[in-house]
């Protein structure tokens, strides 16, 4: 478990205090502000009720009730680590198979994000953990239709991108990048390293890795979430990561935290899924505050909406109830979410302006800043 020694609360699992609590934007407001998610898992963020469904359909339901399916797939205080909550994944991943129950996961997150104001979300899954029914291709193609369907319907662009698991055969990550490649023109921006960091290094994935950066796929890496500032340097130096997963590790080196803020990495936090995996004590010993502070490139996720119950207001809400933030820090959160996102150039600079012109009513730059919090 992560320790960082910032202030201590009285009581964890309280707001710091009133005062500060009616200072901040209500959850209201949250809601109606324009909302960029860059890390959030497929199969970490269905609605109950499609495994529900697909359980209904194969004849084998176990469960009396939709509430008593949702409990199951909840995390609860008997997980003890990174590893422990990565197991709840294992019964979706049961189920979660056919390519039309995947179309309709990826339809499904795209409207739950839509709904509180996501104008752009990346998703990510690894289509090597659903092989029972089809292969890769199909697997994939069912996920981009999905999201396609909902770009078509709602106010939001989605976008693709595919993970490689760290326990998994590195032979696996290369047919993870082989089809990142043929389907990038289709809506896959990128590649992704997950899984259990605890036990499973990246190194073994380099191959991969490297061919994903020789053809220009953008890369993203978990690290730092439950090894040491290593893994953060071996996802820089050897994965060839554009951007980082979780990063927490970042706290225990300095000289690799610099780096961070001279080469503007893009950090992808995820504030409750590190207090769920145990990663940090609490949401108040959470470093998201003191790595804004620090000037790095921050921005605010959801990882598992399912798992760990939560939206992306919700990730807001608590940053600023918890760690005391402001409408500053969460204008900032958003404009390196736009500037991070792997959309082509031509298309992100288009999607950045229209989403900064949205954004800016509610969170204008602050004047004498250019946008740099510090």
């Amino acid at each position: 478990m992560r320790e960082f020694a910032v202030k201590k609360m009285t009581d964890e699992d309280k707001p710091r205090s009133e005062a500060i609590r009616s200072a901040l934007p209500d959850r209201g407001w949250l809601r109606r502000i324009p909302k960029i998610d860059l890390h959030v898992h497929l199969d970490g963020s269905l609605r109950p009720r499609l495994i529900w469904d697909i359980l209904e359909r194969n004849g084998g339901n176990p469960f009396s009730s939709l509430l008593e399916l949702e409990k199951r797939l909840r995390v609860s205080d008997e997980v003890a680590d990174l590893a422990g909550y990565l197991r709840i994944f294992d019964f979706v991943l049961a189920y979660l198979q056919q390519p039309d129950d995947i179309e309709r996961a990826a339809f499904e997150l795209a409207e739950d994000s839509s709904a509180e104001k996501i104008r752009y979300l990346e998703v990510r899954f690894s289509p090597i953990l659903h092989l029972q029914a089809a292969p890769v291709a199909e697997i994939v193609a069912g996920a981009l239709r999905g999201l396609k369907k909902a770009e078509e319907t709602f106010p939001i662009r989605a976008a693709l991108i595919l993970s490689c698991i760290r326990e998994k055969n590195p032979e696996s990550s290369l047919e993870v990048v082989r089809s990142a490649l043929h389907f990038r023109e289709e809506g896959v921006v990128g590649i992704d390293l997950a899984g259990n960091e605890t036990e499973f290094p990246g190194y073994p994935h380099r191959a991969a890795f490297d061919r994903a950066a020789e053809q220009g796929l953008n890369i993203t890496i978990h690290a730092g979430e439950a090894r040491g500032a290593a893994s953060i340097r071996e996802a820089l130096e050897i994965l060839h990561a554009r951007r980082v997963g979780h990063g927490l590790s970042l706290t225990d080196d300095p000289a690799l935290l610099e780096r961070f803020v001279k080469e503007s990495i893009p950090l992808e936090v995820c504030l409750t899924t590190n207090v769920h995996t145990k990663s940090v004590k609490s949401f108040s010993e959470h470093p998201l505050k003191f790595f804004l502070a620090g000037g790095l490139k921050v921005t605010l996720n959801t990882d598992d909406r399912l798992m760990s119950g939560i939206t992306l207001t919700d990730e807001f809400f608590r940053a600023q109830s918890y760690l005391g933030l402001g409408k500053n820090d969460i204008g900032l959160m958003l404009r390196n979410a736009a500037e991070a996102a792997f959309l082509p150039e031509d298309e992100k600079r288009l999607f950045q302006a229209d989403f900064l012109e949205e954004l800016d009513p509610y969170l204008p730059i602050p004047e004498g800043t250019d946008g740099d919090r510090r």
